[in-house]
């Protein structure tokens, strides 16, 4: 399994981009922690308080997240709610597979 969709246009984007800048491809951990910046961003553009529990309550209530990684959601327990990308070797290319999760 895998974070990143190897047959997602946007993903290639940002491997480019970031192999360009730091000179290595991106580890899933790369995107996720791009897509959770992101997320948060997003959370803060919808709140008037700063406050912790006004932000997490955004954040919860934030279905379908468009990131780097695919679309998400979080649960009310805090849990991503996403699709699985399964990775497979084909003619020694990398190919995605995409179940929902």
């Amino acid at each position: 399994t895998n974070h990143m969709n190897f047959d997602s246009e946007r993903e290639k984007q940002f491997s480019d981009s970031f192999t360009s800048l730091y000179g290595h491809q991106p580890q899933a951990y790369s995107a996720l922690g791009y897509d959770a910046l992101y997320f948060i961003v997003s959370g803060l553009k919808s709140i008037e308080s700063r406050e912790f529990k006004t932000l997490s309550e955004s954040l919860y209530n934030i279905k379908d997240f468009s990131g780097i990684t695919g679309s998400f959601s979080i649960d009310k327990k805090g849990n991503a709610e996403k699709k699985v990308v399964i990775t497979r070797i084909e003619n020694g290319e990398k190919r995605s597979v995409v179940f929902k999760g």
